[in-house]
């Protein structure tokens, strides 16, 4: 039976004998919640509490954060098929607690109503916290007259595609620089799909004149050439307008040189473990069509690089690009891989997946862990410290893991929207217990709480590239 002072503060949580996960240290410490809020932290066995759980021999983990999820994106055709209420539950399962999705323009919308239709759905239907990127496929004056009005909205992120003619995406490189220009003076940041447009549909429209349509020729419409010319242009973009940019995806080995090279404190990355797992001798087998994503997978000398750049933190956000499409949805039409809707799940692993495969395996320090799936994120993209880390004062978004669990990938098991895995039957080392989102249990030991959370829309300040207020 527990005696406490009257005098203290009641807390409505106190998760007592775990170890909690900083970016530089984890060290053994209780965590007293109060109103949604961290409130104290340290040997708290004594201090009352509406309820207490017992975390000893896990891991207190400051909720996972997700800068690259597509919900319900219209694309090749279709719909991506997890949405806010399906993609949001996965997340949670998995150890995430914010997730940022994209916000598409619409012809004779302005981007402003856009936004707020995209975050009345995400009220009504997340149970996680969730933030926006605007995507930007046109700069007229027009568009550009609009960002005061984006930002002013909480949304600091501005998508820009070099890629993706075809789905009417594709900014040129003059397009970009007037965008970053504007961006720029705004104190916003341009997120970028960095690949040579123009260059794959050339490639592509060669193979469709020749009949060449097998999905071995998926990633050759799209070599790394592709990608690293279109870093380098970004990059120089960058460079000349002074804009905080962040390169989505990265998956070549020579684009991570250009960025390790720059030194541009302006300019982040991320990568997403199908490039750091999966490699491209997956498009010789028979399940080859569901591994059409963009970028494709590369040979595995790629793979090795970009391990090291998320050690060294070159690469400082591991992302998912979450885009799943169903099986039926994969099978594409006459013209195979060219008409194969790109995208592939992954909220839901992300963390087991980087836990298993760089602290089990590579032996790599937990807080370099906590800071690739949440602190660096939180930093990059404006939320720290209200977010992507356990102190005093920040949202009370905790996972409590367990290192010593094992578990077995399968899609029939997992809660994203997808009856196929990129992972089957993979083994992990660590997994999940408890996922809890400002303070709220979201989901314990493979189960939904009853009732649902409700997600929130977390609003950013021009704070990107790193500041810490």
């Amino acid at each position: 039976m527990r005696s406490h002072s009257s005098k203290r503060q009641l807390m409505d949580l106190i998760i007592t004998g775990g170890t909690v996960v900083g970016e530089t240290e984890a060290l053994r410490a209780d965590v007293g919640v109060l109103n949604g809020r961290i409130a104290k932290l340290g040997d708290l066995r004594d201090h009352p509490a509406s309820k207490y759980i017992d975390a000893r021999g896990l891991l207190v983990l400051p909720g996972g954060i997700d800068v690259h999820v597509h919900l319900s994106l219209p694309f090749g055709g279709t719909v991506s098929s997890d949405d806010f209420s399906s993609g949001s539950q996965a997340a949670a399962m998995g150890g995430t607690t914010t997730m940022f999705d994209f916000v598409s323009p619409s012809a004779d919308t302005l981007l402003a109503d856009s936004i707020q239709a995209h975050i009345a759905l995400g009220d009504r239907e997340s149970m996680i916290d969730y933030a926006l990127h605007m995507i930007i496929n046109d700069v007229s004056d027009e568009t550009l007259a609009q960002l005061p009005d984006v930002l002013g909205l909480g949304i600091t992120s501005l998508k820009a595609f070099t890629a993706y003619p075809d789905e009417g995406l594709m900014l040129q490189s003059s397009e970009l620089t007037r965008l970053m220009q504007r961006a720029a003076a705004l104190g916003a940041q341009v997120d970028v799909h960095a690949e040579d447009g123009e260059r794959i549909e050339a490639i592509r429209q060669e193979y469709l004149s020749a009949g060449w349509s097998s999905m071995d020729y998926h990633p050759k419409s799209r070599p790394p050439a592709t990608e690293v010319d279109a870093i380098r242009s970004v990059l120089a973009i960058a460079e000349k307008t002074r804009c905080a940019t962040h390169i989505h995806h990265l998956s070549t080995a020579e684009g991570l040189d250009l960025i390790r090279s720059a030194r541009n404190p302006n300019v982040s990355a991320e990568t997403c473990m199908q490039y750091v797992l999966l490699d491209d001798t997956v498009y010789d087998s028979e399940h080859a069509l569901l591994y059409a994503i963009s970028p494709p997978l590369r040979r595995p000398r790629h793979a090795k690089a970009l391990w090291s750049g998320l050690e060294d933190e070159t690469v400082s956000i591991l992302a998912t690009d979450h885009c799943p499409f169903t099986l039926e949805q994969k099978q594409g039409g006459a013209l195979g891989f060219l008409d194969v809707p790109n995208g592939m799940p992954g909220v839901e692993t992300r963390l087991p997946l980087l836990y298993s495969e760089a602290v089990a395996k590579r032996k790599w320090p937990l807080p370099l862990f906590v800071r690739l799936v949440a602190t660096n994120p939180a930093k990059r993209f404006g939320l720290y410290p209200k977010k992507g880390v356990i102190m005093p004062g920040s949202d009370a978004d905790i996972v409590l893991f367990d290192p010593k669990a094992r578990q077995q990938l399968n899609h029939d098991q997992l809660h994203m929207n997808c009856d196929w895995s990129p992972y089957e039957n993979l083994v992990v080392s660590g997994w999940p217990r408890m996922t809890f989102v400002r303070g709220q249990l979201v989901c314990s030991e493979g189960e939904i709480n009853s009732p649902l959370q409700r997600g929130r829309f977390v609003f950013r300040s021009s704070n990107l590239g790193g500041n810490e207020s």
